[in-house]
């Protein structure tokens, strides 16, 4: 199992990035929260679907007894992810409890189809969260520009989320504000603010790979230094996080008991791309990209599209061997 989530700051933190039935029954899930200290549980889309692809052992019992009920092949996804997520938030919870509801938290992703509806994602989201019932969950909503308004949405109904898929600084900085405004919102409406614990996911893997590729592929004879734009993403993110918790609006909310917004690294740790150097210098390395021929925000928001695209096959494979495991059974029982 990775331990692919690093967050930083305010601590380092260690925060899982997979999540299955088999690490759940056979006890190496709770084994790998005591060891390593994990703090939160963060899996994408491609990790359910690998749970899910070959349903083993331990999901019989359960795939038995939704076949039995006759439920659709969403509502069987919906459950069975449900009832992971109630499981391992269990398992979080005296880290929850001790750290006064700061830490915990699993993180359970929407469908990817959602991404570009945001009434739609928001009564999934909705419903995710009363279905799990644990404090200590959060929603994962990819930060499309139309999933920055279920963002805040959510936010303000009391929902906890985690804005997935961010590629650049300033989509990074959107989500920031997408929050603050949903937790102003949840403050007016009577939600308590300590109990939300928004997060944001800056994906830093792939940038400089992607840089390369349109360097090759435009014959430019220039080059970056290699990981440099993922280096400078991370710097400036980690400077915009520290400028807005250092603001009057951040300030504001934490008078009404509102948490710091998390910064996750899905994958890696900012430490991975930290090279010394300072915000000018990240900055540089931004704006140098230009020169080469290369739109950092054309770049990024290329990356999200081609993300979300894998993350609805992925979703997509969770549907087929769902469909496929509820088939086997209904016609085992049917035939018995």
């Amino acid at each position: 199992m990775s331990t692919g989530v690093l967050t930083k700051p305010p601590d380092s933190q260690v925060w899982l990035g997979e999540l299955g039935r088999q690490e759940l029954h056979d006890g190496s899930l709770k084994r790998l929260i005591r060891e390593a200290g994990a703090r939160g549980i963060a899996p994408d889309t491609a990790h359910y679907a690998r749970a899910l692809a070959r349903p083993g052992p331990a999901y019989d019992a359960h795939l038995s007894i939704l076949a039995r009920r006759a439920v659709s092949v969403a509502e069987a996804t919906r459950e069975l992810l449900g009832y992971d997520a109630r499981w391992a938030a269990d398992l979080l919870r005296p880290v929850h409890e001790s750290s006064g509801r700061a830490d915990g938290h699993v993180c359970v992703p929407l469908d990817p189809a959602l991404a570009h509806d945001p009434p739609a994602a928001v009564a999934e989201a909705r419903g995710l969260r009363d279905s799990i019932g644990r404090t200590n969950t959060m929603i994962g909503i990819p930060a499309t520009p139309q999933g920055l308004r279920a963002i805040t949405a959510c936010l303000a109904q009391g929902i906890n989320v985690n804005a997935t898929l961010i590629f650049s600084v300033e989509r990074y900085a959107e989500v920031v504000d997408a929050a603050f405004t949903g937790l102003e919102h949840a403050r007016r409406a009577g939600h308590d603010l300590a109990s939300l614990s928004p997060a944001a996911s800056f994906v830093l893997g792939g940038l400089d790979a992607a840089v390369e590729r349109q360097l090759d592929a435009g014959g430019e004879g220039e080059a970056v230094a290699p990981g440099s734009v993922a280096a400078a993403s991370a710097r400036i993110a980690r400077r915009i996080s520290a400028q807005i918790h250092e603001g009057h609006r951040w300030k504001e909310l934490a008078c009404q008991g509102a948490r710091p917004h998390r910064l996750l690294w899905p994958g890696s740790g900012p430490e991975e791309w930290h090279d010394g150097g300072s915000e000018a210098d990240a900055w540089e390395v931004l704006d140098g990209l230009p020169r080469l021929g290369i739109c950092y925000r054309e770049l990024t928001a290329t990356l999200q599209e081609a993300a979300l695209a894998d993350a609805a096959r992925s979703w997509q494979q969770v549907h087929q061997a769902v469909a496929a495991a509820l088939h086997t059974r209904r016609t085992h029982q049917e035939a018995a």
